[in-house]
């Protein structure tokens, strides 16, 4: 994020992009949300693991 700070998404159920919005939300294991402008993002880093079986 543009203040530096970064949000894990470990599965793709932690996070939802809305089909139009400019935004998307990322959740956490205490159940807590936070709505993220995309246009406030500065990089992604993905990092591959194990995914055989994944669907």
């Amino acid at each position: 994020m543009a203040d530096g700070r970064e949000y894990e998404v470990p599965h793709r159920d932690y996070i939802s992009l809305p089909p139009r919005g400019s935004y998307v939300v990322v959740f956490d294991d205490q159940g807590h949300y936070f709505a993220l402008p995309l246009l406030t993002m500065t990089g992604l880093i993905h990092e591959s693991g194990d995914m055989e079986g994944a669907t």
